[in-house]
């Protein structure tokens, strides 16, 4: 307060990478001090064997233009669930300081009325070194054509509908920061064209189905994409896509029981279809998975395995599992409790499921 001398402790925390040495400086009343030097010195995160780097330039760009540049982590190349950004300086430079070993995708991005460029996005994996010198190429994004072929009987002297088809993102923050796609009509042969395709993965998506319809599958250049899966993040390179729906999906019905063996009327309950737990986060309380007057009824099912099992939230969420708990792991617990059915094209499956009113390890809810 400028009264007494006194000593004061002189560290700066500008963030939680960088560190000072405190130093003690001992002042007299009125006194001005001048010349004092703070040296930062980075150190690794808590945890962490060291703290790396990922660098590199960022080509293709309109002269003074703002390009941003995403960072995505995850467990793997197909899980990445981290991301981060930044803006490339006016060179084109950037860098990502900081960051621990594991898989990463980089992607450049830039956007200005219509013009929009993105770079194809590059997969690296930090082990115990930097890595400095990657490059993200700027290109516009492009146009894919494809066919849609459906197959089974149609619905006698129905008229053709419009359809269009569009790609989402094939995962949770995949193809983060690039444009939605802009969906193509369907012609009357079943030609279309899908544009703002910037590198990257998708699910094409068909806007109707026929009605229990499912996508049986897609190919890509003649080649069959996994798991429906369009993998373009090398870009487009003039390929062609093909999707070919089935209009005979299978149907699984039925009623959910409560633990007396009588139809459940909780207002929410859901019933869960699913070939892997990855899966469960998707499924919301829509159309195909609502439990009316405790019936069910799940449309257009592409064959396979699968697990179903229903879960009564509303007593669930009573058990209130605390603040630490992994929803997806307890979703998963539930998946490889459940019985396994195959579906084949066509089927017509009834099957009551009593629905899960308790968490793992604990005890039933006692009848009222």
């Amino acid at each position: 307060d400028g009264t007494s001398a006194a000593p004061y402790v002189a560290t700066y925390y500008p963030s939680a990478a960088t560190t000072s040495a405190a130093s003690v400086v001992q002042t007299a009343p009125g006194q001005d001090i001048a010349g004092l030097e703070i040296r930062l010195s980075r150190q690794p995160a808590a945890g962490a064997e060291s703290a790396l780097t990922i660098g590199g330039i960022v080509t293709g760009a309109p002269d003074n233009a703002m390009v941003s540049v995403f960072l995505q982590h995850g467990e793997s190349p197909g899980q990445m669930f981290d991301s981060q950004g930044a803006n490339a300086r006016p060179d084109g430079k950037f860098v990502f300081r900081g960051l621990q070993p594991g898989p990463y995708r980089l992607s450049a991005h830039y956007s200005s009325g219509k013009t929009y460029l993105v770079s194809q996005p590059v997969d690296l994996t930090l082990g115990s070194s930097d890595q400095t010198n990657l490059q993200l190429v700027l290109a516009p994004a492009e146009e894919i054509a494809g066919t849609l072929e459906i197959t089974g009987d149609a619905q006698p002297a129905a008229p053709a509908e419009k359809r269009t088809v569009r790609l989402d993102p094939a995962y949770p923050f995949d193809n983060s920061g690039n444009p939605e796609t802009t969906p193509g009509d369907v012609d009357p042969k079943g030609a279309f064209r899908i544009g703002n395709v910037a590198p990257g993965r998708f699910v094409p998506v068909v806007d109707p189905l026929p009605e229990n319809a499912y996508i049986q599958s897609v190919t890509l250049d003649n080649t069959p994409a996994p798991d429906n899966i369009l993998d373009l993040s090398r870009g487009l390179k003039g390929s062609r896509i093909k999707i070919t729906v089935s209009r005979n999906g299978a149907q699984v019905s039925g009623t959910v029981l409560d633990k007396d063996g009588q139809p459940l009327l909780s207002p929410l309950v859901m019933v869960c279809l699913a070939s892997d737990p990855s899966q469960l986060g998707e499924i919301q309380p829509d159309d195909q998975h609502r439990v009316t007057e405790g019936k069910y009824t799940i449309k257009a099912i592409r064959p396979g395995k699968y697990r179903l099992f229903a879960l009564d939230v509303l007593t669930l969420a009573s058990d209130a599992p605390d603040a630490n708990s992994d929803d997806d792991e307890l979703m998963k617990s539930f998946f490889n409790s459940a019985e396994e059915i195959e579906i084949k094209p066509g089927d017509r499956i009834v099957k009551d499921l009593k629905a899960i009113d308790k968490l793992p390890g604990k005890e039933p809810h006692a009848s009222q």
